[in-house]
C-alpha cells in the first residue's frame, strides 16, 4: 500500500500503513477516468466544488514531466501549475514544454540501479525526447542530483505529497488506483519533478 493509502487534510501518513483512502465523492467531484493505451487508468478532475479545480478545468494543460523509471511515469501540469493529471506508460497527452529525467552514473558508484539499466534508460529517454519534440514540444533534460540530490525516495516522495493541495492529492490517489508501491514510484518522482520545474521557471528554459 503506497503513499496515499491514507491521510487527512492536515497530517500524512507512513506509506505502509494500513487503511482505506478517503472517498472522493465527498467533494462533489464527478471522474472522468480514461483508460491508458499502455498502462494503468490515467484521469482529469471534472467538476470539483473548488477554486483551484475550477481554474484547472479552464486550464490549457501543457506542461509535462515524464520519469523514464522501469515502469515511466509521467505527470501534467495546467497553465497554473496545479497537477491535473498523471499516470504510467509510454503514451503522454500533448503538451507545448516537457521535463525528462536524465539518468547519471555517480562516482563514486553510489547508485543503486545496475549500470546496463542505466544505459537502457539513457536510449529511452532520447526515444522519448524525439517523440516528443516530433509532436511539437519544447524538450528539457535534467538529472536527478540537480532536481531531487540523493535524498532516499520515501522521504523525498513524502515531501512532495506534502506540498500538494487537496485536490492534486485526489487527482494522485486516482490516478494510482491498482497500482503497486514500486510502480508508484516513477509517478511520485514525474509528479515531483514537475512541480520543481515549475517552482523553477525550467519549463522551456
Amino acid at each position: 500500500m503506497h503513499l496515499l493509502a491514507r491521510h487527512d487534510d492536515e497530517a500524512i501518513r507512513a506509506p505502509h500503513r494500513r487503511g482505506r483512502a478517503r472517498s472522493a465523492g465527498k467533494t462533489g467531484a464527478r471522474r472522468d477516468v480514461r483508460p491508458d493505451r499502455n498502462g494503468p487508468e490515467h484521469l482529469t478532475i471534472d467538476g470539483l466544488q473548488h477554486r483551484q479545480a475550477q481554474n484547472l478545468g479552464r486550464a490549457q494543460v501543457s506542461y509535462l514531466a515524464v520519469d523514464p523509471g522501469l515502469s515511466t511515469g509521467w505527470a501534467l501540469l495546467g497553465d497554473s501549475g496545479w497537477l491535473a493529471r498523471c499516470g504510467r506508460g509510454q503514451i503522454f497527452p500533448a503538451c507545448r514544454f516537457a521535463i525528462i529525467e536524465l539518468p547519471q552514473v555517480y562516482r563514486p558508484s553510489g547508485s543503486p540501479a545496475p549500470p546496463d539499466d542505466i544505459v537502457t534508460l539513457a536510449v529511452r529517454v532520447g526515444q522519448y525526447k524525439e517523440r516528443l519534440e516530433a509532436r511539437g514540444a519544447k524538450v528539457q533534460l535534467v538529472k536527478p542530483a540537480s532536481w531531487k540530490g540523493q535524498v532516499k525516495k520515501d522521504v523525498h516522495h513524502q515531501r512532495i505529497f506534502a506540498k500538494l493541495t487537496q485536490i492534486e492529492r485526489t487527482a494522485a490517489r486516482e490516478c494510482l488506483k491498482g497500482v503497486t508501491e514500486k510502480q508508484a514510484e516513477d509517478v511520485w518522482d514525474a509528479i515531483g519533478l514537475a512541480k520543481w520545474a515549475w517552482g523553477h521557471d525550467r519549463f522551456g528554459a
